[in-house]
Parts: C-alpha cells; structure tokens; sequence
C-alpha cells in the first residue's frame, strides 16, 4: 500500500534483511528471494491470524520459516507469533488451537523442551493424557537437565497414580533445581505413597 510521505515502513527491517548481498550477487538475489517470500508467507500468517483462522494462520507462519530458516528474521519472528497464537489460544480454552500453534513452534525449535512441555500442558489439559506423557518424554530427551519436562512429567504420573515412577520423575526435577523444596516435597510424598 502506499505510503506517506517521510512515513517509515514498520517492517522495513525485515525487508532490509533480504537485500542482496553486494559481494555475492547471485548468491545476495537467491537469499534475498527466499527472505522476501517468507516474509509474504509470514504476512499471510499473521493476516489470517487476525481473521480468526488460526489453522491457516499456523501453516503460513510454518511455511514462512521453512522457507527461509537462514534468514535471519524468520525464526524469531516465526516463533514469537506462534507462542503469542499458543498462549492467547490457553487463554480462550481452545485447546485445539494452542496444540496446532505449540506443535509447530516444537517443529520449529526441535533442540528445545519448552514448546515440547507447552504442547503436553495443553494436551493434558484437553485430556488427551497418552499424547502428553509422550511429549513430556520426548521433551526430557530434549533437554535432559531442564527441570520443568520433569516436573510437568511427574505431575501427570501422579495424577495418574503411578507413584514411582513420578517419584523418580520429581526427583529428577528437583536434582537440577536444587532451590525449589517444592520438587523434593512431591518426590518425598510418591516415595512415600510408592512404600519406598
């Protein structure tokens, strides 16, 4: 659209970081295009986001990132709008809507536990309990030495009554956050209830 007169662009620096580089023509156009096209794709995204469509607003933002990973505004613009999608879904209760924005920020960041944890929260709280023990696990494989994975994990065996195995899960939480006596009281309360 057309702007004023002296008015600036507000996504001017995304633009700017698909320009060509000047030592390496070709290899500035063929950056410049897969930067410029995410950015249409992200564009895309967040206007569907705005129509209430997150589906398709997910799957633009996905699209945006997997087509310029090494442009260096995708990822963490990618990211922060599918965890404000995620966290503004949790707050409507749409549990549909915050899995489809967490699993693609998971997808996104497949070194990290966080959006892995986020993923489980959410499908624990829409009951889908197997779906959440799996991700827990897979985001402690993750990042082993990350206490919430742990805790998240032992808080749903507790729920489930599977005492030893949340002890062993909270004790592990509680080993890599050796401040917070809230994990070691839940670990001392399963190993009590377990008879160990």
């Amino acid at each position: 659209r057309p702007l004023q007169a002296g008015a600036s662009l507000p996504e001017a620096a995304a633009l700017d970081e698909g320009l060509p580089e000047p030592r390496a023509p070709a290899a500035g156009r063929r950056y410049r295009d897969r930067a410029l096209a995410a950015f249409f794709d992200f564009s895309r995204g967040q206007d569907a986001l705005a129509r209430g469509d997150g589906a398709a607003g997910v799957a633009w933002l996905a699209r945006a990132a997997r087509r310029a990973p090494d442009a260096l505004w995708t990822v963490p613009a990618v990211s922060y709008a599918l965890s404000v999608t995620g966290y503004a879904a949790v707050g409507r209760g749409d549990w549909a809507a915050a899995a489809r924005a967490y699993g693609a920020l998971a997808d996104l960041h497949p070194d990290q536990a966080g959006p892995l944890t986020d993923l489980g929260v959410v499908r624990e709280k829409s009951g889908r309990m197997a779906q959440a023990e799996a991700d827990y696990r897979a985001a402690v494989a993750r990042e082993p030495r990350s206490p919430r994975p742990w805790a998240a994990l032992g808080a749903l065996l507790w729920r489930e009554g599977r005492r030893e195995e949340c002890a062993d899960a909270y004790a592990s939480a509680a080993a890599l956050a050796p401040g917070d006596a809230a994990l070691a009281g839940w670990a001392a309360r399963a190993r009590a209830r377990a008879g160990r």
